[in-house]
């Protein structure tokens, strides 16, 4: 679900005054916690994967992927 700024706006001019107290903490920590959460960027992402492959797949990727070569009997390199 989208939610607008006047959407919010329009939320929060419906509420009585009194109810201003009750709600003013909420929203405090929810802005908190969306000031604090971290931005991840897709080469952030990729930088976090681990590829569990023999010290030669990079070189010999090819024949890795023709069947020349076996990714179970190369894990010992």
């Amino acid at each position: 679900m989208s939610v607008t700024k006047e959407q919010l706006k329009q939320e929060i001019d419906s509420l009585n005054e009194p109810d201003f107290e009750q709600i003013y903490p909420l929203i405090q920590q929810i802005i908190e916690k969306c000031k604090r959460q971290k931005t991840v960027s897709l080469f952030d992402e990729l930088a976090e994967i681990k590829l569990d492959a023999p010290k030669d797949f990079a070189a010999n990727f090819d024949h890795y992927l023709s069947g020349e070569k076996n990714l179970l009997s190369s894990k010992t390199l």
